[in-house]
């Protein structure tokens, strides 16, 4: 960084450039900083060959099963839930289970669930309604 000032001391833009050009550089982790925060390069003038993003997204999904298979140890499917049936709903202000519905049908995505509830139907997530 300083080698960088020092080299730029003259040309504000040149310097921006520059410092564009070194926080696109990949460390040896194999990602730069910039694909770090944002999860892709910053265009620069510099070309860039395809493949390599290509190796990138091939070492990430590597990296996503295992972390996936030990999610899945700590998980459990919940219950589907039938029409007709009484469930609790979640606040979503306060976080209390305080609202009583009943659930009126199974949304199409199979996630969610029509809830009728103080006299209007609720779209409510699986994971907030509970028997």
């Amino acid at each position: 960084m300083k080698a960088l000032i020092i080299k730029h001391t003259q040309n504000w833009s040149d310097f921006q450039l520059a410092l564009l050009h070194s926080r696109n550089v990949p460390h040896t982790v194999g990602l730069s900083p910039t694909q770090w925060i944002f999860h892709r390069p910053h265009r620069t003038l510099c070309p860039a060959i395809s493949k390599g993003y290509e190796l990138l997204e091939e070492e990430e999904i590597a990296n996503a099963e295992p972390l996936a298979t030990r999610h899945d140890l700590s998980t459990r499917p919940l219950p589907v839930l039938t029409s007709g049936q009484s469930v609790q709903i979640q606040n979503p202000y306060s976080g209390k289970w305080n609202n009583l519905g009943t659930v009126q049908r199974m949304r199409p995505n199979g996630r969610s669930y029509d809830v009728l509830a103080d006299g209007r139907i609720l779209t409510r997530n699986r994971n907030i309604s509970m028997p």
